[in-house]
């Protein structure tokens, strides 16, 4: 299960997740990589998830597999920023926001 209220999203623990990003504005230049990040708290230094993404055309397409999503339920908080190749630019085009990761019932 999965669901998506503005930039806070829900995910049961353990599942596949697959969404894209479309950042407007400003064209993302090309060969730039998104780095999606997730952590349990926002003042900490470790994450439990961070994936790194090709840009393509100003979208990102983000896949959590099953590991990735497999962790104690509860709050965690995460964001997306964008490196140019070059190393010369980093932006965070939007703010963080929650990543709740709910129990399942089953162990199907």
């Amino acid at each position: 299960m999965y669901r998506f209220e503005g930039l806070n999203i829900e995910v049961t623990g353990g599942d596949s997740l697959i969404f894209a990003v479309r950042f407007e504005g400003r064209a993302v230049p090309v060969g730039s990589t998104a780095v999606f990040t997730v952590k349990k708290r926002l003042r900490e230094r470790e994450t439990v998830i961070e994936k790194r993404y090709a840009v393509a055309d100003n979208r990102v397409v983000v896949a959590l597999g099953p590991g990735d999503t497999a962790l104690a339920p509860g709050t965690y908080w995460w964001d997306m920023r964008v490196l140019s190749a070059n190393g010369a630019e980093v932006r965070t085009p939007m703010a963080y926001a929650a990543f709740e990761v709910l129990e399942a019932v089953g162990n199907g």
